[in-house]
């Protein structure tokens, strides 16, 4: 929803990811069901909306699958070797269509077992990718395949990964020990994290296009430089990286300013801010932009903080002013950030309306406490106890993430903001909490907060 107060509204369904590591414990929060009928466990409101983004199906919704088992079953010794040999051909996870729908593909992720394999989970991004136990995959019996299906709207990017012998804990549960996930080995696909370890994943035929990822000859590139800031409000040191679009000339005229949290992350080849940045003011999505991507020193006590709010309102965004010919008007400038980033921005425009005009949040942990239960979504009490701010919304989730914290969280943030009478532009994206799908989201929400039409 774009404007005045009323309820709000999903304006369109995009795409989203992260890496296969520990840090996969934070972004793996999901949960969802199809086969023969719609099992009556599924627990994510988002996958009762018409048309829903992710349903598990049953273990026989596979046609292959079955045609597997019956071969099986009628005594072909060579059955399993020979659906393999064809999955090598094809590529994993398995897509086939489902009949009389053209919005949803079924989707089957495929493990082909040692002979020690007792179990098989699917983890990531996938609904319910935290909690391995409802994931479980199904073997077929008398073969070393293992599978586990859902049905997906076609929209969908997200990552994912096995863990074969698994203990059935939560990934988040303090009393797992192994975090030893494996990438699909017959899928090409591949996204590169933060750790520097690649992770699988899924690109269905209707997810949203990565235009900068295929520059053109013509697309200019600007520059991205790393420097350091010492701030006298937190009392530290962060890196800093700095862009400028090309032709930047600070003598010749003021340019709107990105303040992007966890900077670093965006620097990544698989999260290329700059590149991002250089495709939309090639194609003049976006005027010339300069852009602050902040680096993290203490992450969790610092980004949701008042101090750290004031550190970019009183010493970042001037310094980029005097340094970079940022604009210091509220209106040209945005402050964007992903998870624990996305609160700490939408915090930073409501503590400094007067210097953050904008805020683009994408998967914004609003369940955030602070060591309390009732200190719940203290910040969307926040918006909704106090008078409107002159800040502008961009407000992004994935419809894979965790029904009762990010999904819920963030309907509600954007439900209040729209009352309250702010400027958001809600989007649901198919996938899940991770820097595959953030990327794509912030592309729209630059667009929206600084193209022609969002000014």
């Amino acid at each position: 929803m774009n404007g005045a107060a009323g309820p709000r509204s999903m304006l369109r369904f995009e795409n989203l990811a992260p890496t296969v590591t520990t840090s996969l414990t934070w972004m793996l929060l999901a949960s969802c069901g199809l086969g023969q009928k719609i099992p009556s466990h599924d627990t994510n409101p988002s996958s009762l909306q018409a048309p829903y983004p992710i349903r598990p199906a049953g273990p026989e919704a596979s046609p292959r699958i079955r045609l597997l088992q019956r071969s099986i079953e009628a005594g072909e010794p060579s059955a399993a070797t020979r659906f393999w040999r064809e999955i090598e051909q094809w590529g994993t996870p398995l897509i086939e269509r489902i009949p009389h729908d053209q919005q949803h593909s079924l989707v089957t992720f495929l493990w082909r077992a040692a002979d020690d394999t007792r179990n098989v989970a699917v983890v990531g991004e996938v609904i319910n990718g935290a909690e391995p136990a409802k994931n479980r995959m199904f073997r077929v019996q008398g073969s070393d395949v293992w599978h586990l299906s859902f049905a997906i709207r076609n929209d969908a990017r997200f990552t994912y990964a096995f863990s074969p012998n698994d203990s059935m804990l939560s990934l988040l549960d303090p009393a797992r020990v192994s975090m030893d996930f494996r990438q699909d080995p017959l899928n090409p696909r591949r996204f590169l994290g933060l750790s520097g370890k690649y992770s699988s994943y899924v690109e269905l035929p209707d997810a949203p296009s990565e235009p900068w990822q295929t520059p053109t000859p013509e697309t200019a590139r600007g520059r991205l430089d790393r420097t350091s800031f010492r701030s006298s409000v937190l009392g530290n040191e962060r890196a800093m990286w700095i862009y400028v679009p090309v032709a930047f000339d600070p003598k010749l005229r003021s340019y709107p300013l990105l303040v992007l949290l966890d900077g670093g992350a965006y620097t990544h080849s698989s999260t290329p801010a700059a590149a991002i940045l250089d495709h939309l003011i090639a194609t003049k999505q976006i005027p010339p932009t300069v852009a602050v991507l902040v680096g993290n020193v203490q992450r969790a006590r610092e980004l949701p903080s008042s101090m750290f709010a004031d550190f970019l309102a009183t010493e970042l965004a001037p310094w980029a002013v005097e340094e970079y010919g940022a604009s210091q008007d509220p209106a040209n400038i945005v402050i964007a950030g992903s998870s624990l980033g996305g609160l700490a921005a939408s915090f930073a425009g409501f503590q400094h309306p007067d210097v953050f005009g904008n805020v683009l949040s994408m998967s914004g942990s609003y369940w955030w406490e602070w060591g309390r239960q009732e200190e719940r979504e203290w910040l969307t009490r926040r918006f909704q106890e106090t008078p409107r701010r002159p800040v502008r919304f961009f407000v992004a989730v994935g419809a894979m993430e965790k029904a009762d914290s990010q999904l819920a969280t963030n309907r509600r943030f954007a439900d209040v903001l729209a009352e309250k009478g702010y400027s958001v532009e809600y989007q649901e994206f198919n996938g899940g909490h991770g820097y595959v799908s953030w990327r794509r989201a912030l592309f729209d929400g630059l667009i929206t907060l600084l193209g022609e039409e969002g000014n």
